[in-house]
């Protein structure tokens, strides 16, 4: 396996741990993780916009990397 292979799965690993992350915080699950820097991105560009920037950032974005990675795209 490659440096990027595993690089990849690492990216896809983490952007589905924070999805996960995701799905219990708007069911109300507590974890015992939560998501340190979104409360500031919320205080910074507001509730709505603020949660669509974390979330792109550190759940869409890690993926589409991650898979990008998988399926031999190299930088």
């Amino acid at each position: 396996m490659s440096f990027e292979q595993i690089f990849g799965v690492i990216a896809v690993a983490i952007g589905l741990l924070d999805l996960v992350g995701y799905i219990a915080y708007f069911t109300g699950i507590k974890l015992p993780v939560s998501f340190w820097k979104l409360k500031p991105m919320q205080e910074r560009w507001g509730k709505i916009p603020g949660t669509i920037l974390h979330f792109f950032g550190y759940v869409i974005l890690p993926i589409v990397f991650g898979i990008s990675l998988l399926l031999g795209y190299r930088p």
